[in-house]
């Protein structure tokens, strides 16, 4: 990643306990299913059924610029190398919506 020449903008995160879908995500992406199922199982405490399936949903198909417009901007600047990455993360994202569907389906 060193050569993609990325500048820390000094982020900071606050840990919490509240489940939240970029939790289920990150647990999901990190093979961790018994803490994907119950951060899904707390979600369902407050979220209705429909709304998690979209969320999911929208995180498997959203840009990760944010917007349409800047992700084809993004993917014109990119090299050949750093397309196959791209395109290797896209492929990493329907695969762990595909283990959310699964992990959904088991837990209903």
């Amino acid at each position: 990643m060193d050569d993609l020449k990325l500048r820390n903008k000094n982020i900071t995160f606050e840990a919490s306990d509240e489940p939240s879908f970029r939790n289920l995500n990150q647990a999901i992406s990190a093979g961790d299913e018994s803490g994907a199922r119950e951060i899904l199982n707390e979600l369902r405490k407050t979220k209705k059924p429909a709304d998690i399936l979209s969320a999911m949903k929208r995180y498997d198909t959203a840009p990760f610029t944010g917007s349409q417009r800047w992700e084809k901007v993004f993917k014109r600047s990119l090299s050949p190398q750093e397309m196959a990455i791209y395109v290797r993360a896209l492929q990493e994202r329907k695969l762990d919506h595909a283990k959310f569907m699964a992990l959904w389906r088991r837990a209903s």
